[in-house]
């Protein structure tokens, strides 16, 4: 059978974008199945293939108006073929050979034509060439046609600059002057030139030279040889040829400009040829002759003959040196416009520079005046027509922005931010820098420490210094060194807090410890008492301090302010850190820790218990592996968090001096927990206990046939048994997540090489029943198992069957029958109605008839079946009868809501 959709979207749609071309290979476009070995049943086969597509198109010019072009194409020239006598698979096959045999012939042909003039096309000509041939040859053959006469395609066109580098116009007088083609020669010499270079990703060197390495020229190589053009005696050579590598080491300065000059070179060098409409291939062989590569070669002079020169001739080159906002070069090519140019074209450039002109004058006038950014706005106006004016720039550049608006500065954490409002400059980009500096704001921008530089309204200093008082200077520029008069914010003075403060507490004392910040020369320490006087401590020293005065159980606060010395030699104090203390007795060791899991399924918890110890506060920890301290390990209490993690959740005291802690288990397969007793800033290791899971089963499927339940599921990786239990349905009682609350349960264990072989039935009758399995993980060593949380399912009821038969009634008048209801189990039947039809055939839904009886709802036993007699209407000597449930009414019920009801004809009946 045709898959349309994919019909439509590797044949259709693919001639839809070859601008609705059918395929030239017929057998692609009827879609044809492989060959049948029986020549009858392979012509069958042809044709009903031909007659699909063809229903299809049809079918799809109705629906998608999109594709009517290209299927009335198809349609017509299906209708040719037809007339042919081709609709073959011998007749499709020898048209499709023709056709690409002839369009071969005209790709040959066209190649041929090609060859003669160029060596290479670009991608669009390409595509005209393909879609040419109809699509009768592909990509590839196309491109063999191709090269076997010499042509290749260039993929991507060689974009190539429309007006000349700064440096070209110094630089071609002295070439000419050294009669050198290119100005690469006077660097690395002539032959190293002529052995080759290439242009298109940048210039570079084929072969390596005396003066370098094969590869790029470089801006040392250049410098190497106006060091060795210093040594040459004076004369007008080398007067050429000192132009020429200054030009060459200005271009060098920046990146990409020496090779964007290199190029343009070369490009003067075939514009000649291409104004004058020489062919491509003779452009080629120029480039070649300098030393371009022959595939480079060849590519640019594809795409110098594309241009034609430079477009337009002169004045092209003014309008666009306009366009572009070069002024300077325009006004260079007004004496070689022609006579018969358009009039407004020199009026137009005229204009142009005396505008220009009159903004460079109202420019100087402003800045006398002192408005530097009117002046600044003005220069910028005349700029962007006179892009190539370097002394314009220069003036421009020498304006300083005016100074940023409001600065402000704030200190959080030993890290001040600087932020500002931008200034009133109306030319940019600007672009600002923030200085930092002691005692007073920053005179200049060169002074005191620069903080760094954005173009966006905020800095951070991540590291100033401590007691001090730190301005923050903003400068604006516009250029490399210019800076604006500064704005300052308010001074600000970093007093850094203690870092790391640590309270370990004892029985008899409170130690604080910590560490200084850099520049804090000590510390005070507070102890702070509520509602008295609060305490200074007078012994601490740079990192800490024991309080002895202290009583068990009783909290105790303190306020640590770090010290600084000012450079007039006061001291200041930090705002200060406030730790809290609490004097605890030595740990006592837990007696005993136990682990244990829900019987029930659901979101799986462990319940972890244990007995209250003497002294100290319990902490359970966790992790995958033991923990790697026996019962009875005393550690300080910070080394107790390498282990593990602590489990969360509130502990609840329970009777006996039992606690317990409940914890979210699920994905986990093994853990191990440890109780540790906290004190007096040490924790005694206590018993340690260990959980096993077990991962249940997957993608649990329950499947009815007949009386029998067939399961089946997708096994946990490395699980070999299973545990399986059902049970009625209505004897399972409320408990249904939980199989072992279930009565009246079966229970049966299913191992896995015997799942696999025979799968997993269970006899559960004809009633509605639940089912759960569960993973089992034995012990080999102890015995015993631990079972995985139970997967639950249900196995639907099954249908009673209801066999109904017509008969005639016995010893009654004519017209009278008997409808016969056996049931194959007891049940309740929901509202029946006979239907009446005239003829031969037999009503299959109620309104193919007429309803002639009607049987209300009631009980059906086996033992019992139930006849009922009913009259049938006159007028039809044929007729059919059948039975079906009440339109309206349910088909399912029995007296205990546990199955569903089947209606079957009896094969006997009328």
């Amino acid at each position: 059978m045709l898959d349309r959709d994919a019909y439509r979207r590797d044949v259709l749609d693919a001639a839809r974008a070859r601008g609705n071309a059918p395929p030239a290979d017929l057998l692609v476009r009827y879609a044809m199945p492989g060959k049948a070995r029986d020549r009858d049943q392979d012509d069958r086969q042809v044709a009903a293939r031909l007659a699909e597509v063809v229903a299809y198109w049809r079918t799809l010019r109705q629906q998608k108006k999109t594709y009517a072009k290209l299927i009335d194409a198809l349609l017509i020239e299906h209708a040719d073929l037809d007339r042919a006598g081709l609709l073959t698979r011998g007749g499709l096959t020898e048209e499709t050979r023709r056709r690409v045999d002839e369009a071969t012939q005209w790709l040959t042909r066209q190649a041929g034509t090609l060859a003669e003039t160029t060596t290479g096309i670009n991608r669009a000509a390409f595509d005209v060439l393909l879609n040419g041939a109809g699509g009768a040859c592909s990509d590839a053959r196309v491109r063999k046609i191709l090269a076997d006469r010499g042509v290749r395609v260039v993929e991507t066109a060689w974009e190539l600059p429309d007006a000349a580098p700064p440096a070209y116009r110094t630089l071609s007088a002295g070439l000419r002057q050294l009669r050198l083609r290119l100005s690469a020669e006077a660097v690395v010499g002539a032959d190293a030139v002529a052995r080759g270079f290439r242009l298109r990703d940048g210039f570079r060197l084929v072969t390596a030279s005396p003066a370098g390495p094969a590869g790029p020229l470089t801006a040392e190589m250049v410098a190497a040889a106006v060091e060795r053009s210093a040594g040459r005696a004076r004369d007008e050579g080398k007067a050429a040829l000192d132009g020429v590598l200054a030009a060459l080491a200005e271009a060098a300065r920046e990146p990409g400009r020496l090779d964007d000059l290199l190029l343009w070179e070369v490009m003067e060098v075939l514009r000649p040829g291409a104004e004058a409409g020489l062919a491509a291939k003779v452009l080629a062989g120029q480039a070649a002759d300098l030393g371009l590569v022959r595939a480079e070669a060849e590519e640019l002079a594809m795409a110098m003959a594309a241009r034609g020169g430079r477009p337009g001739g002169v004045a092209g080159q003014i309008e666009e040196a306009l366009r572009d906002g070069r002024l300077r070069e325009a006004e260079r090519l007004l004496p070689g416009l022609p006579a018969d140019a358009p009039p407004e074209l020199r009026a137009e450039v005229e204009d142009a520079a005396r505008r220009v002109a009159g903004w460079l004058a109202e420019a100087a006038r402003e800045r006398t005046a002192g408005r530097t950014e009117t002046a600044a706005e003005l220069l910028d106006r005349a700029a962007r027509i006179a892009a190539d004016d370097d002394a314009i720039a220069e003036r421009l550049r020498a304006l300083p922005p005016p100074p940023p608006g409001d600065v402000r500065v704030g200190a959080e954490r030993g890290r001040v931010t600087i932020a500002w409002t931008p200034g009133p400059a109306r030319v940019g980009p600007v672009r600002y820098r923030v200085v930092r500096s002691a005692g007073a704001p920053a005179s200049g921008a060169a002074a005191g420490t620069p903080v760094g530089e954005t173009d966006a309204n905020e800095l951070h200093d991540p590291a100033p210094p401590a007691a001090q008082d730190l301005h923050y200077s903003v400068f604006a520029g516009r250029a490399e060194g210019i800076w604006s008069a500064p704005a300052t914010g308010r001074p600000v003075t970093l007093l850094p807090e203690i870092e790391e403060p640590s309270v370990v507490a004892g029985p008899g004392e409170v130690a604080v410890s910590w560490r200084l910040p850099e520049g804090a020369t000590g510390a005070v320490a507070t102890r702070l008492v509520d509602g008295g006087a609060d305490r200074r401590l007078a012994r601490v020293d740079r990192s800490g301090f024991v309080d002895a005065d202290v009583r068990p159980g009783r909290a105790y606060r303190y306020r640590v302010q770090a010290s600084y010395e000012r450079s007039d030699g006061t001291r200041a104090l930090s705002k200060g850190v406030v730790v809290t203390g609490l004097p605890e007795s030595p740990p006592s060791a837990v007696p005993d820790l136990s682990v244990e899991l829900p019987a029930a399924g659901g979101r799986q918890a462990a319940t972890i218990s244990w007995t209250a110890p003497s002294g100290g506060r319990v902490m359970i920890r966790t992790s995958d592996v033991p923990p790697p301290w026996p019962p009875g390990t005393l550690l300080a209490a910070p080394d107790v968090e390498r282990y593990g993690r602590e489990v969360p959740g509130a502990a609840v005291p329970g009777p006996g001096g039992r606690v317990t802690l409940r914890t979210a288990i699920d994905g986990v397969t093994s853990a191990h927990f440890v109780a540790v007793t906290l004190g007096a800033g040490q924790a005694l290791v206590g018993p340690s206990a260990v959980l096993v899971t077990v991962e249940p089963v997957r993608e649990l499927d329950v499947r009815r046939v007949g009386d029998t339940a067939v399961l089946s599921w997708i096994w946990p990786d490395g699980a070999r048994y299973a545990e399986v239990v059902w049970a009625p349905a209505d004897l399972a009682g409320s408990a249904l997540g939980d199989p072992d609350a279930w009565t009246a349960a079966s229970v049966s264990e299913c191992r896995r090489r015997a799942y696999e072989d025979d799968g997993c039935r269970l006899d559960v009758g004809p009633g509605a029943a639940l089912v759960a399995v569960r993973t089992l993980a034995r012990d080999e060593d102890k015995g015993g198992a631990v079972r995985s949380r139970p997967v639950l399912g249900s196995v639907p009821a099954r249908e009673a069957e209801v066999r109904y038969r017509f008969r005639a009634a016995r010893r009654r008048r004519r017209g009278a029958a008997v409808l016969e209801l056996t049931a194959d189990r007891r049940t309740r039947l929901p509202p029946l109605v006979v239907v009446h039809r005239a003829g031969d055939v037999l009503p299959l839904r109620p309104e193919q008839g007429d309803v002639i009886h009607e049987i209300p709802a009631r009980d059906l036993d086996p033992e019992a079946p139930l006849t009922l007699r009913f009259e049938i209407p006159g007028g039809a000597r044929r007729f059919r009868l059948a039975c079906f449930p009440a339109p309206g009414a349910p088909s399912t019920g029995t007296p205990g809501g546990t199955g569903a009801v089947t209606l079957r004809r009896d094969p006997r009946s009328w």
